[in-house]
């Protein structure tokens, strides 16, 4: 087997699909091609006034057909053609169109004329084309082969040796030429196909070297970031044992293991206690983005939504109870498929979600979750009646520690990195999420946020080959 990948590109998806795309277009030009070449066999002659021969009527539709059903077959062989080096793969699949369609020109130059053939120019084409996509030596390789058999067929014809099928009505006279056009016509194309082929290839050579570069460049910047998450890891799980450390102090205190507490006091060690959590919290969070970025891919298992979104009111929205708010579940789902998603992630994008709606929803307010379905995907929508977000700083409350200036009036606690990591989640799974205030459920004093997240059923072949968990994460 011929080697045409570069090393750089063996596990580049953009090489590979940039290759997929051509052999497309090379597929659909044929089709065109045949189509205008039987158009020119019937136009030809009741249009143009040509006069075309018995056999050329007879075989330039033939070579039409053969044309259509090479390509029909190279057409399902791409569909099943796998991008593995070392093995048949798409730039085989390009050497492979190459060499047939300049075979099929050859037949068809000797049929409408040799020399004199107005369809030799396709072959620069087929070059230039064939230069964009295969290593030089191999274009050079099938073109040196093909100007042989043009040289030797021309040459052939101007002895005598091969009939000369020329298409009359294009010409007062039937052509004659001596050997001095027959060397000068030869010498031009054999120059004109050969430079075509070198400033292509050096133009695609510079296209690749960049793109190398650039691959080149991508990887060390993947490796420089999975350092510095895995730092960050180290130093925030450094972080969480003194908060923890005070929790339990203030446990103690608070418990009165030590020493009977004045109220006043016991106000403020809960004050500690619950900042102190806050902070922890803010580290789970730092620690959870860091470790999602490490991963590329998910391990998947089905699981039942509606379940979840129940475990997660039951089990951490404890506001909803204390501020009499109203909930609704509505299930408007028709098909009702589990999803196949990491169970573990995705209950934490929606506890996120849903006790955030319940978090910034005042007293009496009202919480509506969603669920709708089509046949590739399920949308969830979590609708609150709360304090809203501003139409302008939507765009940023998914950034990072970026918290809602309405928020920060009103003195709610929070890290800024909750919509942060759910964002994260939904993008491993290939969803996508986005923000409406004012909501449907909304009024005048509290807008509230509409928050839609669309998530697949299935999650792709790539992601489904890597079983991976957050805990698997080491540092």
């Amino acid at each position: 087997m011929i080697v045409l990948v570069p090393k750089w590109a063996h596990h580049y998806d953009e090489f590979w699909n940039a290759i997929r795309t051509r052999n497309l277009w090379f597929i659909k030009i044929r089709y065109l091609f045949v189509v205008a070449l039987l158009l020119f066999v019937i136009g030809g002659q009741n249009l143009l006034g040509l006069d075309l021969s018995y056999k050329q009527i007879i075989v330039l539709p033939l070579i039409s057909f053969i044309i259509l059903l090479y390509n029909i077959g190279i057409q399902l062989l791409r569909r099943n053609i796998q991008c593995i080096p070392g093995k048949f793969n798409p730039l085989h699949l390009s050497l492979l169109q190459m060499m047939l369609d300049l075979i099929t020109l050859l037949v068809l130059i000797y049929y409408t004329g040799a020399i004199d053939s107005p369809l030799y120019i396709f072959a620069i084409f087929h070059t230039i084309i064939g230069s964009l996509i295969l290593p030089g030596f191999v274009v050079y390789a099938v073109l040196s082969v093909y100007l042989l058999l043009y040289t030797i067929m021309i040459s052939l014809q101007y002895l005598g040796i091969l009939h000369a099928h020329h298409m009359n009505g294009m010409y007062l006279a039937t052509p004659e030429h001596n050997i001095t056009y027959v060397l000068l016509f030869v010498v031009i194309y054999a120059s004109m196909l050969l430079l075509s082929v070198y400033i292509a290839n050096r133009i695609s050579h510079q296209l690749y070297k960049r793109e190398q570069q650039l691959k080149s460049s991508l990887d060390q910047i993947e490796v420089v970031e999975e350092k510095k998450q895995k730092y960050i890891i180290g130093v925030v799980h450094e972080i969480k044992s003194p908060i923890s450390a005070i929790q339990s102090i203030a446990d103690l205190i608070l418990d009165e293991y030590i020493a009977p507490l004045p109220d006043v006091l016991k106000e403020k060690i809960e004050r500690i206690k619950i900042r102190s959590m806050e902070g922890l919290n803010l580290v789970n969070n730092v620690l959870f983005i860091s470790r999602l970025r490490l991963l590329n891919l998910t391990s998947t298992e089905k699981i039942d939504v509606l379940k979840i979104i129940q475990e997660v009111i039951d089990k951490r929205c404890s506001d909803m109870n204390t501020k009499e708010m109203e909930l609704n579940i509505n299930d408007k789902r028709t098909i009702k498929r589990d999803l196949q998603a990491d169970k573990i992630l995705i209950e934490l994008a929606i506890s996120n979600l849903i006790c955030n709606a319940f978090k910034y929803t005042p007293k009496e307010g009202r919480v509506d979750v969603d669920l709708i379905d089509d046949e590739s995907s399920l949308t969830i929508e979590i609708l609150d009646s709360g304090i809203g977000i501003p139409s302008s700083e939507i765009k940023n409350v998914m950034n990072e520690f970026y918290r809602a200036t309405n928020v920060k009036k009103q003195k709610y606690e929070g890290s800024g990195l909750g919509l942060a990591l759910v964002k994260e989640v939904i993008d491993l799974h290939g969803g996508s999420i986005s923000i409406k205030s004012p909501s449907k459920i909304g009024n005048i004093n509290n807008p509230g946020t509409s928050i839609t997240i669309n998530i697949p059923y299935t999650t792709s072949a790539t992601q489904a080959d890597k079983k991976q968990t957050i805990d698997d994460v080491k540092i």
